[in-house]
């Protein structure tokens, strides 16, 4: 089974995930309270598809 990846998600140096949102103005961090790289996978993927829904809806 393929592994869907997460856009925009790195490790700290203390083993905590961060979810990346770029902006035009702005580079922000979003700790995503997690060391499971699984779980960091998860939560990423809902956090962009919650943005890019937003995103979407902004246009229309």
């Amino acid at each position: 089974m393929p592994q869907i990846k997460a856009p925009w998600w790195y490790l700290n140096r203390c083993g905590i995930y961060y979810f990346r949102l770029k902006t035009k103005d702005k580079d922000r961090k979003v700790s995503l309270r997690t060391k499971c790289p699984v779980t960091a996978n998860i939560v990423a993927l809902q956090l962009n598809a919650d943005i890019e829904w937003g995103r979407a809806i902004q246009q229309t």
